[in-house]
């Protein structure tokens, strides 16, 4: 019984000084934006993660959600091969969307999806609106 009380004080204790037994993230956070293109404006594509649905884009619009971290496929539209990365846990991914004119591209996609780096990310997401998707997240096994 003495023990029992000593383990208890112990952890009153160390939760009294913020230590936290939470588990860390298990997710990344996935950015998506699309810069406005006043030639194409009536696309929404589709983005996927390992083939799932997450959601479409609009013209001029970003929006964000959380995948489980993870060797991961983000792809856009008719465009198949689209980008595979390594996502980390607590990490933040941006995707620029874009979209090729036709006559422009011999055998790629109309749509295309880039990783971009957070400072590029950041300077061309500001002034762009933001959209809420609606992703259950990815079937589980993945």
């Amino acid at each position: 019984m003495k023990i029992l009380c000593k383990l208890l004080a112990l952890v009153c204790l160390f939760s009294g000084l913020g230590f936290s037994f939470a588990q860390q993230p298990s997710t990344a956070t996935v950015v998506v934006y699309r810069t406005h293109n006043k030639f194409y404006r009536a696309g929404h594509p589709q983005v996927r993660c390992d083939g799932f649905p997450v959601g479409r884009i609009d013209n001029g619009s970003w929006w964000s959600v959380e995948i489980p971290a993870g060797r991961r496929q983000v792809t856009i539209a008719d465009d198949q091969l689209g980008r595979t990365i390594e996502m980390a846990a607590g990490q933040t991914y941006y995707f620029a969307v874009t979209y090729h004119n036709a006559a422009a591209v011999k055998d790629e996609s109309l749509w295309q999806i880039d990783v971009v780096s957070k400072d590029i990310a950041d300077r061309v997401v500001a002034p762009l609106k933001r959209s809420e998707v609606k992703f259950s997240g990815l079937p589980t096994g993945n």
